[in-house]
């Protein structure tokens, strides 16, 4: 009886097993205890995450993370960015905090902006641009010393995403679509015109093909977002939250049924969910590495190789962070 009883849990210990070592997704949370990951930034090797408990840096590729919060007065990370060896954390609560050693310290940025709720940044040179919830776009060319408001011609300032391209400045906005600007925010654009949902979450771009992930769906615009095509073939989820751009690989995290992944720029779709569970299934964010691919779920954080996709050596590939 008792070596039955031992064959049994050997079995389903070494089922167990062979479904971590074999699953795409594999969840990195040593010292994280599973907080949920709101944002991913990487750095070189340093990779750094945001959650409702603050920032957690990684220096392993995520094998291993620490707390770093010193600094920081209000725990909610909603966004990440960087220029240089400055690293910019945008709160839910608390405005702009700016470290320039890796997360030991962090300093309050704060001045002249009047609304701290933080959702999205995006950096470019010497360029800071903020996104709040309620009171638009901000703007600073020394590093969160000074902060211009920009918002002008935008009729709704819940700014989801930024992105930039060259002189091109993109806002997702929840609610009104797609707006360009062409001189660092002092006028803008609609782009909106073939979106049919204008809850617009993400922006990725790769040289003239611009993706936008909306509650409807993803979009592709080719002419600076004055047109947009549908990219949904084979998305049974259209809630789309976070978009990243690898070559002509696109994944996408979506709010309830995981990440997806096209190999043809948008044209199709397939779910790449092994390894993650129901819960994992809210896909906050997604970054890419080198090989890895990591995501950001309401569960914690995950790891896939890239190889594991059938993603090698792509030629032109995308920066490391979305947005």
């Amino acid at each position: 009886m008792k070596k039955i009883i031992f064959e049994t849990v050997f079995v389903f210990f070494l089922l167990f097993t062979t479904q971590i070592i074999n699953a795409q997704w594999v969840p990195f949370n040593n010292g994280l205890a599973n907080k949920s990951a709101s944002c991913i930034l990487v750095k070189d090797t340093n990779i750094f995450i945001g959650t409702d408990e603050g920032v957690f840096y990684s220096s392993d590729y995520g094998n291993n993370w620490v707390e770093r919060n010193s600094g920081i007065t209000y725990p909610g990370i909603s966004t990440l960015a960087i220029i240089g060896d400055y690293i910019f954390a945008g709160t839910s609560g608390k405005g702009v905090f700016l470290t320039t050693d890796n997360g030991n310290i962090w300093i309050a940025k704060n001045d002249s902006i009047s609304n701290f709720d933080i959702y999205s940044m995006a950096a470019s040179d010497n360029k800071l641009f903020i996104g709040t919830l309620g009171r638009g776009i901000y703007k600073s060319l020394n590093s969160g010393d000074s902060w211009l408001e920009i918002t002008n011609d935008l009729t709704y300032a819940y700014i989801n995403s930024l992105a930039i391209n060259g002189n091109n400045l993109f806002v997702g906005i929840g609610g009104a679509g797609v707006y360009l600007s062409t001189d660092d925010g002092n006028s803008w654009l609609p782009k909106s015109n073939g979106l049919n949902n204008l809850v617009v979450r993400s922006i990725a771009i790769n040289d003239d093909s611009i993706f936008v992930a909306t509650r409807g769906g993803i979009f592709l615009s080719i002419d600076s977002g004055s047109n947009w095509s549908s990219k949904n073939s084979g998305l049974p989820d259209t809630n789309v939250k976070r978009i990243i751009i690898y070559g002509n690989n696109l994944f996408a995290g979506t709010f309830f049924s995981g990440i997806y992944l096209s190999t043809d720029s948008g044209d199709s779709w397939t779910a790449k969910n092994d390894g993650l569970t129901e819960q994992d299934l809210w896909i906050h964010n997604l970054a890419i590495t080198g090989d890895y691919i990591f995501a950001g779920t309401s569960g914690g954080l995950f790891r896939a190789r890239l190889s594991d996709f059938g993603i090698n050596g792509v030629a032109g590939k995308k920066k490391q962070n979305p947005e």
